[in-house]
């Protein structure tokens, strides 16, 4: 137990109680980085920064905190203020499988940050996701091999309309896509000999599909 006196507070060490004027509670420690540091074993020549240090957990090895609860229960981080005492939450629930993050006010926005806390990604309040940088997939989205099938989307003229990276919209013959860079790729030329006309490159050339013709019934 702790007993604080004015300023004076008392260090629980293995030694027994010390006191720790002008500072806060050392648990196994002489001395406290804040107002309450739980001290195992030192981890260099350190200093909590005064930032975040109202609880202080020090480790030479592996550090942690555990919030243990039951099965269908959540295990919360609740950060707040005056205004609203839940603006953002962290919290993991067993049963449901979930870990959730994020914000809990109205209008707020989720944002994470990479190299020297620069911002890299931002969920706005809609949903909309914003990535700052290059995406790199790694497997399939929607099925697809990006590493084979992102090379239709080269060399889609300015305002040409994308579906599914394979639809690159409407051309004249003369302005079509390369061929080379849009393989299995379909587009419509508007001035073919025949009309109307869907084509599909074979990664060399400019391959007819069908010719437009009457609606469907």
């Amino acid at each position: 137990m702790a007993i604080i006196k004015g300023i004076e507070q008392i260090s629980l060490d293995t030694d027994g109680p010390e006191l720790i004027p002008n500072v806060g509670i050392g648990i196994a420690s002489s001395s406290a980085d804040g107002t309450l540091h739980v001290h195992t074993a030192t981890a260099g020549s350190v200093t909590a920064n005064a930032g975040a240090n109202d609880l202080v957990v020090e480790n030479n090895g592996d550090g942690g905190i555990s919030i243990l609860g039951p099965d269908n229960a959540f295990q919360s981080l609740f950060f707040g203020s005056p205004m609203d005492t839940i603006g953002s939450i962290l919290r993991w629930n067993h049963d449901q499988g979930t870990l959730e993050l994020g914000s809990a006010k109205a209008g707020g926005e989720l944002a994470f940050f990479s190299d020297d806390f620069v911002e890299a990604a931002r969920f706005d309040s809609a949903g909309t996701m914003n990535v700052v940088g290059a995406i790199t997939v790694g497997s399939t989205v929607d099925g697809r091999d990006l590493a084979t099938d992102g090379t239709k989307l080269d060399g889609i003229a300015t305002g040409a309309e994308v579906n599914d990276g394979q639809d690159l919209g409407e051309f004249t013959i003369a302005g079509l896509p390369t061929a080379s860079s849009n393989a299995n790729a379909y587009a419509l030329a508007t001035d073919a000999s025949g009309g109307r006309t869907i084509v599909r490159s074979d990664g060399t050339n400019w391959k007819i599909v069908v010719v437009e013709g009457a609606t469907v019934s």
